[in-house]
């Protein structure tokens, strides 16, 4: 009946979509969206609208509707796209939700590892770093995260050639690096 029950229901209930007019009793639809943005409720969401100004569309898209479907389509036309768009928010979603866990058992399996697990990018800079480094090597992961190479801690001579093995003009892919790490204390 009104969008400030809509809002109590979404907070009640899970949902994999919501599908809203932007014509609603008291608010309109990107107040609803707001609302559930402020509240950090991120539902894929869709929103139906009959204004065919491009800055209705654009303000939507940018305050994070998932997509906008003009109502002035003709009937087949509309319900078609609406089965398009709710199937594919519907699986994003999903995907999302799957990848969340995925990193969740992820970094638990890492926390709990007595193993320094790190990965870097092709400069050599840690994108990430299991947070065992603090008892292994005695560095916080904020401390090296995007400010130091892996091989910063190595003696200068193994410094040097790991440096050529990833900079040079053979690149290499590192895997199971066994190497002597040069501990912060």
């Amino acid at each position: 009946n009104s969008a400030k029950e809509a809002l109590e229901i979404v907070k009640l209930t899970n949902f994999n979509v919501i599908l809203s007019d932007y014509d609603l009793p008291k608010k309109n639809g990107l107040s609803i969206l707001e609302e559930l943005n402020k509240k950090s409720i991120k539902i894929p969401f869709i929103l139906l609208t009959n204004k065919e100004k491009k800055e209705t569309v654009i303000q939507a898209l940018n305050t994070g509707a998932y997509q906008c479907i003009n109502k002035s389509e003709p009937l087949e036309t509309f319900l078609v796209e609406i089965s398009h768009a709710t199937r594919q928010a519907a699986k994003k979603a999903r995907i999302e939700f799957i990848l969340k866990e995925s990193e969740k058992k992820f970094r638990e399996i890492t926390g709990n590892s007595m193993v320094w697990i790190w990965e870097a990018n092709s400069d050599g800079i840690f994108t990430f770093t299991s947070p065992t480094i603090e008892q292994i090597m005695g560095y916080k992961p904020e401390e090296i995260l995007w400010r130091k190479h892996f091989y910063d801690f190595n003696s200068s001579k193994e410094s040097e050639e790991l440096k050529k093995a990833i900079t040079g003009k053979n690149k290499k892919v590192l895997h199971d690096l066994i190497n002597q790490k040069i501990n912060k204390n």
